[in-house]
């Protein structure tokens, strides 16, 4: 599928009109187009508003990934939280070489790291305040 000018172009060739190539929902979940109301869903198969869906679907993913690498290039660039470097290594390192949805898949495995480096970290510290806390009456029981 593909749009082109004022059309929406099918994989089986059907052409719909679309003004300006701008397709939407509305309010209500209705695909919608252009600004003068041109498309109606019963004129497309179920077959075909899936086609369209998916591939608004891909293209708003592919948007959100290049407005992510510029996030966080810019973040990379202000941020020392490791979180925003590893994220900006990652997409330096892939790219264009994995599929949007891999990428999300390897985005959130991150954040479940990190969430158990906080845990880690936090239990560490517990630990470590307990201990000195135990030094401290063993040392007053000794002395």
């Amino acid at each position: 599928m593909k749009i082109e000018g004022d059309k929406l172009i099918f994989s089986s060739g059907k052409e719909v009109y679309c003004h300006n190539g701008i397709v939407g929902l509305d309010d209500q979940g209705n695909i919608t187009e252009g600004c003068d109301g041109g498309i109606e869903e019963k004129e497309m198969t179920t077959n075909e508003q899936l086609e369209l869906i998916d591939y608004m679907i891909n293209n708003w993913i592919v948007k959100k990934l290049k407005f992510s690498r510029s996030y966080f290039d810019n973040m990379s660039k202000l941020a020392t939280n490791s979180n925003y470097q590893e994220y900006v290594l990652l997409i330096k390192a892939l790219g264009k070489k994995v599929s949007p949805e891999l990428l999300f898949e390897i985005f959130d495995l991150i954040d479940e790291i990190h969430e158990w480096k906080i845990k880690y970290n936090k239990i560490h510290e517990e630990t470590k305040d307990k201990w000195e806390k135990l030094c401290e009456k063993i040392n007053k029981f000794k002395g």
